[in-house]
């Protein structure tokens, strides 16, 4: 009897125990095509590791800075393979690039960023808008922040 309350307690501190520790990872988009979370030691800190699939149905790790999470005020999403941490920025300029970059940062009229490229990497990346406008707002175009064109060229130029 005293070995079936033993087994029972094991049993019930180990379902509590791994109950809120799956209560403890960030809620996000990731988590519909992301698997395997974690949370482990690395170097000084922790990074938040996930395994997420890419466009082509493969399986990648990948990991953010458990210090970044608490950034990720609006959004955790997996872009291609790779966790993207999507944070309010009240100062940067509207356009879709918001959905594909991270580490937005506004510095006069310089807004730099992370984006991540056609091929899932990640290139630092900036552009400054006294020297260009923008009216339609930016975009990532393969890693690299460019204005959104609003007007359609035909093959012989601008129709």
């Amino acid at each position: 009897m005293k070995a079936r309350i033993a087994v029972f307690l094991f049993v019930s501190v180990l379902w509590f125990s791994h109950s809120a520790y799956s209560q403890g990872f960030p809620k996000g988009s990731y988590q519909q095509t992301c698997r395997g979370f974690d949370i482990v030691r690395y170097g000084s800190g922790y990074i938040f590791r996930a395994e997420c699939q890419t466009t082509s149905m493969r399986w990648t790790y990948t990991s953010l800075d458990w210090n970044d999470v608490a950034k990720c005020d609006v959004d955790i999403k997996n872009v291609n393979g790779q966790l993207l941490c999507m944070a309010s920025s009240p100062d940067a300029p509207a356009g879709s690039y918001r959905e594909s970059c991270d580490h937005i940062v506004v510095a006069g009229s310089v807004v730099s960023a992370r984006c991540v490229s056609d091929h899932g990497h990640w290139n630092p990346t900036m552009i400054d808008l006294a020297l260009v406008a923008c009216p339609a707002g930016l975009v990532n175009s393969n890693g690299r922040l460019v204005c959104e064109r609003t007007e359609k060229r035909g093959r012989g130029g601008a129709e």
